[in-house]
């Protein structure tokens, strides 16, 4: 468990933990220098949890910090926002037991919290294809890991204070298949103080998408000796395109940014199919509803196919924004470029994808009372 500045929410996520089923497990906390009293909260706990207080590294030092001090052979993370459903020890472990390759063990893929999949039914996936498109092995809180997978790699890179979990994962998938079990076994909470929440504010964010080229570079090279190779190849140039043209729109270069996006959306196709993921990555660029307003009305414009799902997606949300801030003008604009024919299949196809948002909320919400 990764902590700083919760003493209040770390006690929470500790209390989930003593609530497991599965009771052979150890529990070490790394502080990343708070200053709140939480070195005395987790005291007043008794000695069954190993705390380690180091100077503020951020996220990924912090979890190195734990798993170098771990002895189990899997290892599974908690974030201190975050909670456990009691089954969750039991049911991971139980996918490990059932697939041994497996290095790592998601019970929220593609970031779905819910399902009652049984260990039995888990999925064994080869993560990288997938991994060189988007982020889709779900919140950290869901995953653990084989300890040796851990070593092989190095651990997380301490570089990277957002986006830390893509860029491991990336390089776990070149070490063994992921085990994908959709069952609902955590309590995803995050605060307004949440490194997913701030990473854009204080420039993390750009700095992570400005490093990651790399490991996506690394990984393709390591790759050459698949079968699929060709393959792993073009999607680690497209998904590098991609993520140029993330930095092309914060900084507001439409010209790059629209010469890297039709590059990217060839390569990879599934961008124009995902667009929420596509709309997570852009709202972290910019903050507040008018900003917002601005970068989704820009990438709606920019997108090569403008009846593509991803495209509709960014232009009924810039439209809505501008009703929100009143800005009538701009709603009108952008109502009148919708692409009335494409609307009843976008309608159909994207049903699914709010009511996702829509249950996501209501989870968060309620995890938050």
């Amino acid at each position: 468990i990764h902590t700083f500045q919760r003493r209040v929410l770390v006690s929470r996520a500790l209390d989930s933990v003593r609530a497991q089923t599965f009771r052979d497990y150890e529990v070490i906390v790394v502080d990343d220098g708070s200053t709140d009293g939480t070195d005395e909260a987790i005291a007043a706990r008794g000695d069954a949890i190993r705390y380690v207080r180091q100077e503020n590294q951020g996220l990924s030092a912090a979890r190195n910090a734990g798993i170098a001090l771990s002895n189990g052979d899997l290892v599974a993370f908690l974030d201190s926002d975050d909670r456990w459903l009691p089954r969750h020890l039991e049911l991971t472990t139980a996918v490990f037991a059932r697939h041994p390759e497996a290095v790592l063990c998601s019970t929220s893929p593609r970031f779905e919290i819910g399902g009652r999949q049984s260990p039995a039914d888990a999925t064994l996936v080869d993560a990288l294809p997938a991994l060189l498109v988007e982020n889709v092995v779900g919140h950290p809180s869901s995953i653990t890991i084989r300890r040796e997978a851990l070593a092989a790699t190095g651990g997380f890179d301490p570089r990277f204070r957002m986006m830390e979990g893509w860029e491991h994962w990336l390089r776990l998938a070149a070490v063994g298949p992921f085990a994908y079990l959709q069952h609902e076994t955590i309590v995803y909470a995050p605060t307004p103080t949440s490194i997913t929440r701030t990473g854009g504010e204080n420039g993390e964010y750009l700095r992570s998408l400005e490093m990651l080229p790399g490991t996506i570079g690394t990984v393709a090279a390591a790759a050459e000796s698949r079968r699929d190779a060709p393959r792993i190849r073009a999607r680690a140039a497209g998904l590098a395109t991609y993520l140029a043209a993330l930095r092309a729109f914060a900084r507001d270069d439409v010209p790059a940014a629209r010469r890297e996006l039709a590059a990217a959306c060839v390569a990879l196709p599934q961008l124009s199919r995902e667009p929420q993921a596509v709309a997570n990555r852009l709202a972290l660029l910019r903050f507040g509803r008018a900003d917002r307003l601005h970068t989704f009305a820009t990438a709606a414009e920019l997108w090569p196919d403008p009846r593509a799902d991803t495209a509709i997606y960014l232009r009924l949300h810039a439209l809505l924004l501008a009703l929100r801030l009143r800005r009538w003008r701009e709603a009108v604009r952008l109502a009148r470029r919708w692409p009335v024919t494409a609307t009843p299949a976008f309608a159909a196809r994207s049903g699914k994808l709010f009511a996702k948002l829509a249950r996501r909320t209501l989870q968060q919400r309620r995890a938050q009372a």
